[in-house]
């Protein structure tokens, strides 16, 4: 009796595995680099599987976004076949408009996709559930290589938040705007940032009120512009003005220029990227207050040397640079920066995170020599002398069970996926 239930146990299991997937492709959407819509995806892609880890995959379709000149994103779509698929790969590419929506940007993805699967859908035995059609372009539409704006792209903005409550109140207003032009060539960059903070505590004891306000306020513009001269070198220049009250800046005035080497051509930066960049600085300062130093002014020369990294593959993605950085006139007074973002897909359904920044401080020249009240201290209002920081973490996630993955199912879930 007990070998007939096993027996119907196990042809119970079998068929509702049979019945969970009759299709004959698999897909695994790495979304690492975008922020894509998995549930708009399986309803629109409903021939085909979704499964939760790439070592499951026939087809491993790898989505990379980047800044486009247009002020836009150029969306890299990379398709990798495995198995008896891996003679095949393809990359596919868009671009959206600066005011594209969400929406349309999942469905011009979404169509990207579909293009670059048909002839793994073909060759899986799936090409009669396909429907291709094709859009007459009845009248070329000129508009499309006449530019009245000659490639700039100009943006303006502004943000507010305000809170409050019996005790504390605080407002935030902030103004930005750029403008750019970018193309292959070369590229002119300028940004506008001005904010302010304004915070009210009302601090309450036995015997007393004692009320305090403070301010915090900032403002900076920068001018960049960049040159080509090679598939792997280029060059640049720029300014830029700074006044910050946390950083006791009344004005910092600089200018700078430097030179960059890529590792690999520019052209493939999507997936692989590697840098060396030096750069020279001049700066002239004001200070709010006199510094540490006795100085209430000073014009300053320093140099910038650093590595930048960028790998984005099917097993992961880095993302690293390191930074050096000191005055001319004192080599002491130094700054070593790194950062890192490591995301690794180690072995089937086990992957793991790690970022970190830190840096080694020998560079504060801005200090004030009056230094810092209890209450700046505690609301960090002024920077404050230190020869490092560091700020790091790190994560492991193992997924595990069905393979597929491709239901949608939204209930409890407050409108989000």
């Amino acid at each position: 009796m007990n070998k007939h239930y096993l027996l119907i146990i196990f042809l119970l299991i079998l068929k509702t595995t049979v019945a969970q997937s009759n299709k004959s492709l698999r897909l695994f959407v790495d979304c690492r680099q975008v922020s894509c819509d998995l549930n708009y995806l399986r309803e629109q892609l409903f021939v085909v599987d979704f499964v939760r880890d790439r070592q499951l995959c026939d087809v491993h379709i790898m989505l990379i976004k980047q800044p486009a000149g247009n002020g836009g994103e150029k969306f890299d779509v990379i398709l990798s076949g495995k198995g008896q698929y891996s003679l095949r790969q393809d990359t596919l590419s868009f671009i959206s408009l600066p005011n594209s929506s969400a929406d349309q940007e999942r469905k011009q993805l979404t169509k990207t996709i579909q293009a670059g699967l048909v002839s793994y859908l073909a060759k899986a035995g799936l090409f009669n559930k396909m429907n291709i059609s094709f859009i007459a372009d009845s009248s070329k539409d000129e508009s499309i290589s006449r530019d009245k704006w000659n490639n700039w792209i100009f943006s303006i903005g502004g943000r507010g938040n305000f809170s409050a409550d019996n005790n504390y109140k605080e407002s935030n207003i902030g103004l930005n705007s750029s403008a750019s032009r970018v193309t292959e060539k070369s590229k002119w960059l300028f940004s506008f940032y001005k904010s302010s903070s304004i915070n009210s505590y009302k601090i309450l004891d036995s015997s007393s009120e004692t009320n305090l306000k403070t301010r915090n306020a900032y403002m900076e513009f920068e001018q960049e512009f960049v040159k080509s001269i090679s598939s792997n070198w280029s060059w640049a220049f720029g300014s830029a003005f700074r006044k910050s009250t946390y950083d006791n800046l009344t004005s910092a005035l600089s200018t700078s220029a430097g030179i960059e080497y890529g590792i690999f051509p520019y052209k493939s930066s999507n997936t692989k990227f590697l840098t060396m960049r030096y750069e020279l600085e001049l700066t002239q300062r004001t200070y709010t207050e006199q510094t540490i130093f006795n100085k209430k002014s000073e014009r300053l020369v320093s140099n910038n040397l650093g590595m930048y990294a960028y790998f984005t593959q099917p097993w992961g993605s880095i993302s690293s640079n390191i930074t050096w950085y000191n005055y001319l006139h004192d080599f002491s007074k130094n700054n070593l920066s790194m950062y890192a973002n490591v995301q690794l897909q180690l072995f089937k359904g086990i992957s793991i995170n790690f970022f970190g920044t830190g840096s080694l401080i020998n560079d504060q020249l801005n200090l004030s020599k009056a230094g810092a009240t209890q209450e700046e201290v505690l609301l960090k209002l002024k920077v404050l002398s230190k020869n490092f920081n560091y700020y790091t973490g790190i994560g492991i996630n193992y997924k595990f069970g069905s393979k597929f993955n491709n239901y949608i199912n939204p209930r409890f879930t407050n409108g989000r996926y």
